[in-house]
């Protein structure tokens, strides 16, 4: 009997069967990789988008804020210079 059912699987299921299924697997797989991989990379093109958004944005406050810290450094240049020749006038005023 028992010899009988495995000639009968060895008949059902031959090698070319399972070649045929395992391919047939691996493409499915296959594809579901190919649907993943698109499917991050236009999840991370979108992110990427946005970060050189972010880095354009933060050029512009970059160079506003230089700008300003410029505007400031020569009004603190200016106060150090006239404080060296108001400083002994105001000195010489209240002694």
């Amino acid at each position: 009997m028992a010899e009988a059912f495995v000639f009968n699987m060895d008949t059902l299921v031959t090698q070319d069967y399972l070649d045929a299924r395992f391919s047939e697997q691996e493409a499915r797989i296959d594809a579901r990789f190919v649907e993943q991989d698109a499917r991050l990379e236009k999840r991370f093109s979108k992110i990427d988008l946005r970060f050189v958004e972010q880095s354009s944005r933060i050029d512009v406050l970059t160079s506003n804020m230089n700008s300003k810290f410029r505007l400031v450094f020569w009004m603190l240049s200016a106060l150090i210079a006239a404080n060296a020749a108001i400083l002994p006038m105001v000195y010489k005023l209240v002694s």
